[in-house]
């Protein structure tokens, strides 16, 4: 079982104009009780439903706590990008105090710490490519530059013309970079007529798969175990998203 550790530190409250009408009073409300679900959900380590639970209290009160939770919960994922942008926007936003912003910017450093980076090059005629990491289509200005991606197996297609005309796959471990190479010049691959690369299947293995996964160590007290911050609402019994404690719990 995880011990709970709070400290009482006042990170915001609601403003008298937020609450004041019904259907904000019944959106904090949900909110509240979704943050509510998320932290013991965190607390069980059931990352994925805390992640749910922390969105769609976010799409209630875009409040820093939900914002913090849900960065820390998509981290314990494995979903990195996601998280370090999440966490920066802790960082950046109105309502974080001082407190909030530095356990923001700490989780935020040991997660860009982990990231790792995959440069994709085109080899050959580049004219018509299109080029897909996983189920996203790359612009330009991401070519030849070290994308940040999440530790894990990754599938780059190109096509033209509809046309898949190169395949690579890689397996980055955390904080890993590599190189990977499209060879466009060597005309469109057998049974690949018209498939969509965000779509298809991952057919035979091709290109370069390396590195492994190991288990991340965290760097400070604030980034041992789950981090999480509750809130509370200033004259009712629980935690809400916009006003109340900082709690910390460890594995």
């Amino acid at each position: 079982m995880a011990l709970l550790l709070a400290a009482a530190l006042f990170v915001g409250h609601l403003s008298a104009g937020t609450a004041s009408a019904q259907g904000d009073a019944q959106n904090t409300a949900l909110a509240r009780a979704l943050f509510e679900e998320g932290v013991s959900l965190a607390d069980q380590t059931r990352w994925e439903q805390a992640v749910d639970r922390f969105q769609r209290a976010l799409a209630l009160r875009d409040a820093p706590a939900i914002r913090f939770n849900l960065g820390h919960s998509l981290s314990r994922l494995g979903r990195l990008v996601e998280a370090s942008e999440m966490l920066r926007t802790v960082e950046g936003h109105p309502d974080s105090d001082d407190a909030v912003r530095v356990h923001a910017r700490a989780v935020r450093e040991d997660v860009e710490g982990r990231l790792a980076h995959l440069t994709i090059r085109l080899g050959g005629e580049t004219a018509g490519v299109l080029v897909v990491l996983d189920d996203r289509e790359l612009p330009e200005a991401a070519l030849g530059v070290p994308v940040p991606v999440d530790p894990g197996e990754h599938r780059v297609v190109a096509t033209r013309d509809g046309r898949v005309v190169a395949r690579e796959r890689a397996s980055l471990g955390e904080a890993e970079s590599h190189v990977t190479v499209l060879r466009l010049d060597e005309g469109p691959i057998p049974g690949d007529a018209g498939s969509d690369p965000r779509f298809e299947g991952d057919g035979e293995a091709e290109g370069s798969v390396f590195g492994s996964w190991w288990f991340w160590t965290t760097v400070g007290a604030v980034a041992v175990g789950a981090v999480v911050l509750g809130l509370v609402l200033a004259g009712s019994g629980g935690r809400d998203p916009a006003a109340g404690d900082l709690e910390i719990v460890f594995e």
